[in-house]
C-alpha cells in the first residue's frame, strides 16, 4: 500500500465505500428486507425483472444458445426480445441466484448495485476531468442517486445507466493519452450498456457521435492535412487514432450483433414490432415536466406537486419526473462559468462538449412535437430527424429517457463547480475549514435528492407459490400450459383485450414459472404478440369446445385455473366439463384452484 498507487486505491475504495452507504439510505428499507420484499409494489414490471434475470441464468447455465426462446409467449419464437435481456444486470446477480435461488434477493441486489455503480462510474469520470476528489463525489451523488432514478424505482434496466459515465471517461482518456486499451475499454463499457438496456446503449452512440463532432471543430487544424495532398506523415497520428477508436467499436459489434439478431428477426415478424410515431409522441416529455420531482422525494415532492398533472393523458407518472433539485443546477451554472472563464483547451473542449449534450438530451426529451401544460403546440421538433436516421430510435418508445445523458452533463458541469467553490475558499481559509464546508455541500446534495423512504411489499419466494406451478415441474413432458383467466377479451380496444387486467394478472405468473420452466401461452413484456391476442379472444369463451380446440390445435396439454380470479360460475362448468368429457380430466387440486388436462 506504500506510494502513490496504493494511496489511490485506498481513496477510492473508501469513494465505493461512502456510495455503498449512501446506497443503503437512499433505498431504505430496501436492505433490511431484501429478501422478501420489493420496492414499490410486488407485481409489474418487478415481477417481470425476476422471470427475465432468472430465465438468463438458467438458460446461459442449461442452453445458452436458447437464450431468447423465453418460455412466455408459447408457441412464439425469440420471445425474450419482446422486450431487453438485460443480460448484464442476469450476470450481476447471477452469483446471489446461484448461492440462495431466491430470485426476490437477487433482484434487490442487481437494483441495489445499480445505485453504486452508476455513483462510482460518474466519480471516476469527473475525478479524471476535474481532478477534483471532492468533485468526484458531487457528481457521483447528482448521476448515481437523482430523483429520476427513485421515479424509475421498478425499472431495473433503465436504473442500470453506470456504464455510461465508464465509457465516456475511457473516451476522455484515449483522446488524451492516444493509448489503444482505452478505445477497447471504451468499446467494452459500450457493450455492457447496450447488454443492460437496449436504449441506454444508442443513446450513448448518439453521445459518441455529439463527441466525435465537437472533438473535430476542435482538433480542425490537425485535420487540416486530410484536405491536403501532400501532408501524410501529419496524418498519420489522426488516422491511427481514429483506425483504433473503429477497430475497438467494430469488436464491440461483434459482440452487441449476436444479441440483436432476434430483436431483428423479430421486427420482420412481427410488423407491429417498431414504435409509431403517434406511439413515441404519447411517451415524450412535456416542458413542465423539468419541474416536476417524483411524489416520494423527501424535499419536492411535495413542494412541485403543484406543477404535477392531475392525471396524465400521455405517458405516466413515472417517465415525466424530470426535476434534478436546485443545487444540482446551482453547481451546473457555477461550473459552467468556471470552465469558460478557463483558458487550456481540455476544459474548454469538456465545457462544449457537454454543454451541446445537455442541450440535446433536453431537446429530444421532448419528442416528435412540442407539448407545454399538456397542449399541442404543432411544433416539429428534431427528435424526427432521430427517429427516421439515427439507428435504433425507431425501437424505442420514450422519447423522455434520453434524460440520462443530461443527467450526464449536469453531474459532470456540477462537479467543476464544486471544485471552483473549493479553489476559492482554498485561497481564503484554512484546508480544515475547506474540507468541513466541502462536507457540509455534499450532505446538502444528498438530502435534497433523497426520497422520503420507499414502499416496500411482501411478495413470495418459491415456497410459496401455488402448488400447481411445482407440480408441473415434476411433470417428465415437456408440453406447454396455459393460466386461466386471461385478460378479459375487449374488442374496442387497440390491443383487443383490458390491458390494465393484463398488467395485473400476466407479471406474477411469470415468476411463478421459474419454478418449472415450462413452456407457456402467457406472457409479459414491452411488446404483445398476435399469439396471445388470439389467446385471449379464444379463452373469452372458456370452458366450451371452441376453447379447447384452440388450446389443442397449439399442443397445450395443462390449463392451471386461477380459482379466485375467475368469473363466478366458470370453475364450476370447467369441473362439469371435466366430469363429463373423456379427454379433459382433474390432473391436480388445491387451494387456489385445479389444473386441468387435455388428453392426448
Amino acid at each position: 500500500m506504500r506510494g502513490a498507487p496504493g494511496r489511490k486505491s485506498v481513496v477510492y475504495l473508501l469513494v465505493l465505500i461512502l456510495f455503498v452507504v449512501l446506497a443503503i439510505v437512499y433505498t431504505r428499507p430496501l436492505v433490511a428486507q431484501a429478501d422478501d420484499h420489493l420496492i414499490g409494489a410486488a407485481g409489474g414490471d418487478n415481477y417481470f425483472n425476476i422471470y427475465v434475470l432468472s430465465w438468463d441464468v438458467h438458460a446461459l447455465g442449461t442452453s445458452p444458445l436458447n437464450l431468447f426462446n423465453a418460455t412466455m409467449f408459447y408457441p412464439g419464437a425469440r420471445t425474450l426480445a419482446f422486450s431487453d435481456h438485460e443480460l448484464t444486470s442476469a450476470l450481476i446477480a447471477w452469483p446471489v441466484l446461484a448461492a440462495t435461488g431466491n430470485g426476490v434477493l437477487a433482484l434487490n441486489f442487481a437494483v441495489f448495485m445499480t445505485f453504486v455503480l452508476s455513483a462510482m462510474g460518474a466519480f471516476l469520470l469527473v475525478e479524471h476531468l476535474a481532478r477534483d476528489r471532492a468533485a468526484g463525489v458531487a457528481a457521483g451523488i447528482v448521476f448515481g442517486f437523482a430523483m429520476y432514478r427513485t421515479a424509475q424505482i421498478t425499472h431495473l434496466q433503465l436504473l442500470s445507466a453506470g456504464f455510461i459515465p465508464l465509457a465516456m471517461l475511457f473516451l476522455h482518456r484515449y483522446t488524451e493519452r492516444k493509448r489503444p486499451g482505452d478505445a477497447f475499454a471504451f468499446a467494452l463499457f459500450v457493450v455492457l450498456q447496450f447488454w443492460a438496456v437496449w436504449s441506454y446503449g444508442f443513446y450513448l452512440l448518439f453521445a459518441l457521435a455529439v463527441y466525435l463532432v465537437v472533438l473535430a471543430v476542435f482538433e480542425r487544424r490537425r485535420l487540416a492535412p486530410f484536405l491536403r495532398r501532400k501532408a501524410s506523415a501529419e496524418r498519420r497520428p489522426a488516422i491511427r487514432w481514429s483506425a483504433w477508436l473503429l477497430a475497438a467499436m467494430l469488436a464491440a459489434g461483434l459482440l452487441v450483433l449476436p444479441f440483436a439478431v432476434p430483436y431483428l428477426k423479430a421486427q420482420r415478424e412481427n410488423p407491429s414490432f417498431s414504435r409509431s410515431p403517434d406511439e413515441v409522441a404519447a411517451y415524450s416529455a412535456d416542458l413542465g415536466d423539468f419541474l416536476v420531482a417524483p411524489p416520494q422525494s423527501m424535499v419536492w415532492g411535495g413542494l412541485s406537486s403543484w406543477a404535477r398533472p392531475a392525471r396524465y393523458l400521455r405517458g405516466n407518472a413515472t417517465e415525466r419526473s424530470l426535476f434534478t433539485g436546485v443545487l444540482p443546477l446551482l453547481l451546473a451554472v457555477a461550473g459552467g462559468v468556471f470552465l469558460f472563464r478557463r483558458r487550456t483547451r481540455r476544459e474548454r473542449f469538456v465545457l462544449v462538449f457537454y454543454v451541446v449534450l445537455l442541450v440535446l438530451a433536453l431537446i429530444l426529451c421532448l419528442g416528435p412535437v412540442l407539448y407545454i401544460g399538456g397542449h399541442a403546440f404543432g411544433i416539429r421538433m428534431p427528435y424526427r430527424l432521430m427517429y427516421r436516421f439515427f439507428p435504433g430510435f425507431k425501437a424505442i418508445r420514450t422519447p423522455a429517457r434520453i434524460y440520462v445523458l443530461a443527467l450526464l452533463s449536469l453531474c459532470v458541469l456540477a462537479g467543476f463547480g464544486v471544485r471552483w467553490i473549493r479553489e476559492k475558499l482554498g485561497r481564503r481559509w484554512d484546508r480544515v475549514l475547506v474540507s468541513l464546508v466541502m462536507v457540509v455541500l455534499l450532505v446538502l446534495l444528498f438530502v435534497e435528492v433523497l426520497p422520503g423512504g420507499l414502499v416496500m411489499k411482501r411478495a413470495p419466494t418459491e415456497s410459496g407459490f401455488p402448488g400447481a406451478f411445482g407440480w408441473l415441474a415434476t411433470r417428465e413432458e415437456p408440453s406447454p400450459y396455459i393460466v386461466l383467466p386471461l385478460a378479459p377479451y375487449r374488442p374496442g380496444e387497440p390491443s383487443g383485450m383490458d390491458d390494465i387486467v393484463f398488467a395485473e394478472y400476466e407479471p406474477r405468473r411469470l415468476y411463478y414459472n421459474t419454478a418449472n420452466w415450462r413452456k407457456m401461452v402467457n406472457g409479459y413484456s414491452g411488446y404483445v404478440p398476435e399469439s396471445y391476442r388470439d389467446a385471449v379472444k379464444a379463452m373469452s369463451a372458456f370452458p366450451s369446445r371452441e376453447a379447447f380446440a384452440f388450446l389443442r390445435e397449439r399442443g397445450v396439454r395443462f390449463v392451471v385455473l386461477e380459482s379466485r380470479l375467475l368469473e363466478p360460475g366458470v370453475l364450476d362448468r370447467a369441473l362439469q366439463w371435466a366430469a363429463r368429457d373423456p379427454d379433459v380430466e382433474v390432473a391436480y387440486r388445491d387451494r387456489a384452484g385445479p389444473v386441468l388436462e387435455l388428453v392426448p
